[in-house]
C-alpha cells in the first residue's frame, strides 16, 4: 500500500543495427522490426502491453486459485479486481500501456518469473532430505504459495506478495491508486507511520547532500582560483626579480626571511621577536652585515641602497624588539644608505 514508493529511470538501446540476427539453428535472437519504434529501438509502450499481458493473466489465476481455497482476503481480492478493472482509471492506464502490473520480491512466486507451459516452466521444487542430501525436481508449475498475514497463525484474510504498478512517467497524481493505498496501508501495514517518516528523512538527507555538493564544489572553486592568483602572484614576483640587480635581489631574499620570520610570531607560531643585537647571529645581524656591504662595495648602486634602507625600516621593526627608531635609524646607517648628509 505505499504510494509511488520508488522512482527510477531506464534507458532502452537502438537495436536496429541488429535486426535479423539469428542463432545457429536459425531462431532469431533480437526483436523483429514491428517491435520496435520508427528509430530501431525498443518500444516501451509495447514492453507494457507484453507485461500486463503476462501478469494479469497471473494475478487473476491466483486469486482465483486463493479465493477457491477461502485463503485470501475478500476484501482485498474485491479492491484490487476494481482497482485494475477496464473502465477505471487505472485500467485504461494498462490498456493503453501507459503503466503496467509487475511482481516483484523473493516470495512472488515462482510462476510469476519463468515462462508457462507444460514442459517450458522449469521451477526447481524442493523435497524431502534423503541420506542427508537434499532432494529436488524440476515442475512446470510451483507447489508452494507464500501470503502475508496479521497473525502468525491466521489461515484466511491472507494477502499475496509482490505485486506493483508501474507508471511510465507520469504527469501528474494518480486518484484512484492513491487512494487504493491509503486505504489499504492504513489497515494492513502497522510500520506506515514510520516508513512516512524514513521517506521524509531521505528526501532531507537528499536535500542536504545536494546542499553540501554545492558547498564543495563552490569551495573547490574558490581553492582553485587562490591557488591560480597566487601562481599568478608567484610567477609576477619571479618576474620582477629577474629584472632586479644582484643587489635587488639580494634585498629581496632578506626582505622574504623577514616575513617569514612575522608570520610565524605568536599566536600564528611560537617564534619570537629578535633583539636588536649585532654580535648575536640572526636576522638583525645579516641586516648590519648588508648594510656596512652596501656601504663599503662599488657595486651597490644609489638606488639599490636606498631600496635597502626602505625595506630595513619597514620589516625589521616587525620582529626586532625592543625597536627604538631613532636609534635604529643612526645604527643602520638609514641616512648614509640614502644619500643624506
Amino acid at each position: 500500500g505505499q504510494y509511488r514508493l520508488f522512482q527510477a529511470g531506464v534507458s532502452l538501446p537502438q537495436l536496429g543495427a541488429s535486426l535479423g540476427a539469428t542463432d545457429g539453428k536459425g531462431k532469431p535472437i533480437t526483436p523483429q522490426r514491428g517491435q520496435l519504434n520508427a528509430t530501431g529501438g525498443l518500444d516501451l509502450t509495447r514492453l507494457a502491453h507484453a507485461c500486463n499481458a503476462y501478469h494479469q493473466q497471473r494475478l487473476r489465476r491466483e486469486l482465483m486459485v486463493l479465493d477457491g481455497r477461502g485463503l485470501v482476503n475478500p476484501a482485498w481480492k474485491q479492491s484490487i479486481e476494481r482497482l485494475l478493472a477496464p473502465q477505471t482509471e487505472m485500467g485504461r492506464k494498462l490498456a493503453a500501456g501507459t503503466a503496467f502490473l509487475v511482481r516483484i520480491g523473493r516470495y512472488g512466486s515462482a510462476d510469476s518469473k519463468t515462462l508457462t507451459g507444460e514442459g517450458v516452466a522449469s521451477i526447481k521444487i524442493m523435497g524431502a532430505r534423503v541420506g542427508g542430501k537434499q532432494q529436488f525436481t524440476f515442475e512446470s508449475t510451483t507447489k508452494t504459495v507464500w501470503l502475508a498475514a496479521q497473525e502468525e497463525t491466521a489461515q484466511k484474510h491472507l494477502i499475496p506478495f509482490g505485486w506493483a504498478i508501474v507508471e511510465i512517467d507520469p504527469k501528474e497524481d494518480s486518484p484512484s491508486l492513491k487512494m487504493w493505498c491509503e486505504q489499504w496501508r492504513g489497515q494492513h501495514s502497522s510500520g506506515s507511520a514510520d516508513l512516512e517518516q524514513i521517506r521524509r528523512q531521505l528526501a532531507q538527507q537528499r536535500e542536504e547532500a545536494e546542499r553540501q555538493k554545492q558547498n564543495d564544489q563552490i569551495a573547490a572553486r574558490q581553492q582553485a582560483e587562490q591557488q591560480a592568483a597566487q601562481a599568478q602572484a608567484e610567477a609576477a614576483k619571479a618576474a620582477a626579480r629577474a629584472q632586479l640587480s644582484a643587489q635587488g635581489q639580494t634585498i629581496e631574499q632578506l626582505r622574504e626571511r623577514c616575513e617569514q620570520w612575522f608570520n610565524q610570531l605568536a599566536p600564528k607560531g611560537n617564534f619570537k621577536k629578535i633583539a636588536p643585537d649585532a654580535n648575536k647571529a640572526g636576522l638583525y645581524q645579516e641586516a648590519t652585515h648588508l648594510v656596512n656591504q652596501a656601504l663599503a662595495s662599488p657595486d651597490w648602486s644609489a638606488s639599490d641602497k636606498a631600496a635597502l634602507a626602505e625595506m630595513l625600516e619597514t620589516c625589521l621593526p616587525q620582529i626586532v624588539q625592543p625597536w627604538d627608531a631613532k636609534e635604529q635609524r643612526k645604527k643602520l646607517k638609514f641616512n648614509a644608505l640614502r644619500g643624506v648628509g
